[in-house]
């Protein structure tokens, strides 16, 4: 990977992108006039970071940029601001203010920043992600991006994001230490609907969840661990989920209640 910066950058980017290509261990490439492509063809890399005002944006050859925006939260949370609708992953899970929950795949964050709205101030969203460059990319947008909903932008701040494997981290985490455990592999089906997160297909962590995964979340989770898969998904039965009976819907929540 090489990093760059945007167009004409400040001393302040081009400072930033140097201690980025320092702690990934690579070089930066004085933007000047290339263009990405550009880049990519004189240097032989793959990825180029760049760093902007606006964030970071990685290019990978063959994909579409990657970058942080909230996603469907954005709408999610306005909507739930104007009691205009409620929100099925939030009910099914059971989230109460205050609450502790652990989203082991975090991607772009848009279900923690959900939950991190629920559980409010008192409440605490750990955020999980196994990729070290959407970690990056990830943990800097929910620092700095700006919407105009407060709520939307104090619940971005409130979560903590770390990079590991979610099982690593739950097998380090106590007994009964939060209430909700949540887990949103990637569909190895995609969903037209959510075309929004396909740039995060070319570097996110495509396995699909274990059953030490779901060992460990019983062992950690107070109250609930929630499944978010296809609807009619093999994986509901095989790990000890109950599917949700909502109609109509391509996504569905299982769910385990912890007695």
């Amino acid at each position: 990977m090489i990093v760059t910066t945007s167009y004409n950058p400040s001393e302040h980017l081009v400072s930033k992108a140097n201690e980025l290509a320092e702690q990934w261990q690579t070089r930066t490439v004085r933007r000047g006039h290339m263009t990405i492509p550009t880049i990519q063809k004189i240097y032989q890399e793959r990825d180029i970071l760049v760093v902007t005002e606006e964030g970071l944006t990685c290019y990978r050859q063959g994909n579409k940029p990657l970058f942080f925006h909230p996603g469907s939260s954005f709408f999610r949370v306005k909507r739930m601001l104007a009691s205009l609708q409620t929100e099925p992953m939030l009910q099914l899970a059971g989230v109460r203010p205050g609450d502790t929950v652990v989203d082991c795949t975090a991607g772009l964050c848009a279900d923690a920043i959900m939950f991190s709205h629920a559980v409010g101030r008192e409440g605490r969203v750990i955020a999980i992600e196994a990729d070290p460059l959407i970690s990056l990319i990830v943990r800097e947008g929910l620092a700095s991006l700006e919407t105009d909903i407060p709520e939307m932008n104090e619940a971005m701040r409130r979560i903590h994001l770390q990079h590991g494997h979610h099982l690593e981290v739950l097998r380090r985490m106590p007994d009964q230490s939060a209430d909700i455990i949540y887990f949103d592999p990637m569909f190895r089906s995609p969903v037209e609907a959510s075309s929004g997160i396909s740039p995060l297909r070319a570097y996110a962590y495509e396995h699909p969840l274990s059953v030490e995964a779901v060992e460990e979340a019983r062992r950690v989770a107070r109250r609930t661990i929630v499944l978010k898969e296809l609807r009619g998904s093999q994986l509901f039965a095989e790990l000890g989920f109950t599917e949700d009976d909502r109609r109509n819907a391509k996504i569905a929540y299982g769910v385990i209640h912890i007695r």
